[in-house]
Order: structure tokens, then sequence, then C-alpha cells
């Protein structure tokens, strides 16, 4: 299917996300998001990758009906890049055991979104997410820790 097709365009972008990441956590006395914030705040990065970082580390947190943070921003006043990588990193969070809490199941997460949908995450990112739910199952998967 179309979807299938799509697939191993995905994997090679989340696997150099998962590298850039790991390698800026390594810089000394610094974490990846203190590193893409300090990107945003000097503004001097020419490097599109680091900038588009930089928005999504500022931005992720926003919500859709602009009650989120840090600067109250809504809709389309959120980089997309923001709202897309919002909706993944509950996903992966949610999903994922905590020291103070476990994983919760599938079922409990997708109820969340559905809740959530227009408030905090991006309608048209959400109905994105359930379109693409088995790919992203998928990815899951061979990725779990």
């Amino acid at each position: 299917t179309g979807r299938r097709a799509r697939m191993p365009t995905l994997l090679p972008l989340w696997r150099k996300a998962r590298r850039v990441s790991s390698a800026a956590s390594r810089l000394p006395g610094t974490t990846s998001l203190r590193f893409a914030l300090h990107g945003w705040q000097r503004g001097k990065s020419k490097r599109e990758m680091l900038k588009t970082a930089s928005v999504i580390a500022h931005q992720h947190h926003e919500h859709f009906d602009g009650s989120g943070y840090p600067q109250g921003l809504k809709a389309d006043e959120i980089d997309i890049f923001a709202r897309i990588v919002a909706v993944s990193d509950v996903f992966d969070a949610l999903s994922s055991d905590r020291i103070y809490r476990p994983a919760w199941n599938d079922e409990r997460i997708y109820s969340y979104f559905r809740e959530h949908r227009g408030s905090k995450f991006d309608p048209d990112i959400v109905d994105t997410f359930f379109d693409a739910l088995p790919e992203l199952l998928e990815i899951r998967a061979l990725f779990s820790d």
C-alpha cells in the first residue's frame, strides 16, 4: 500500500534524529534541549536542521488552544514541526515506563489524544496520527527500549 511505501523514508529520518539527539546530549555540561535552545536564543545557526530543532525545542509544549508554554502560542502560531513533535513526544512518553509510573496501554493513550484533540493538540495532526497509527506502532516496536 501507499503507507508501506512511505516506511523506508521514515526510518532513516528516525535514525538520523536519534543520532543528532544522542550526539547533542554528550556535549559537556548540556542536554539536547539546552543545546537546541542555545541555538534558538543565539539565532546564529545557518543550518536548517538546527534552526528547526531550536523551534521544536522552544514550541513543542505550546497547546493548540493557547494554554501551553512558554509563549502561549495557539493554532498556526505554533510551527508545524512543533505541533507534530508535541503529538509524537506525548505518544512516546505515555507508551514508555517511567520511574514514577508504568506505561499506559494503547487504548488509554488513544483516548487521551481524542480527549485533547483541538485543545492541547492540533486536530489535523491528531487525525494524521490515527491514520498513520499502524506505521507508528511498527516504528515503536523497532525502537523499543
